[in-house]
């Protein structure tokens, strides 16, 4: 999964990049959500959960707002790893 970095922004290629791109919004929903502030009138506490779930693969009940962010975390270090990051 390539990364291209350059003045105009940073780029995720492939489904791969879009798991990442997709779970890095993800973390920062959920701390949004925690905060009390909702992304959007329709996404509930319960959705953004699942799609993490559907991610690190664990299921999570309500308010585990800092285990759902933590696993996220260690998911998109272990993705920003394997990846190879281009600088233009």
């Amino acid at each position: 999964m390539p990364i291209t970095i350059s003045t105009g922004g940073m780029m995720f290629a492939g489904e791969d990049g879009t798991a990442l791109f997709q779970a890095v919004a993800l973390r920062s929903a959920l701390k949004l959500h925690k905060a009390g502030i909702k992304i959007n009138r329709r996404t509930r506490t319960k959705d953004l959960f699942q799609i993490a779930s559907s991610i690190t693969g664990r299921v999570y009940r309500a308010r585990a707002f800092d285990e759902a962010m933590a696993d996220l975390t260690a998911w998109i270090e272990q993705a920003k790893a394997q990846t190879v990051i281009t600088q233009e």
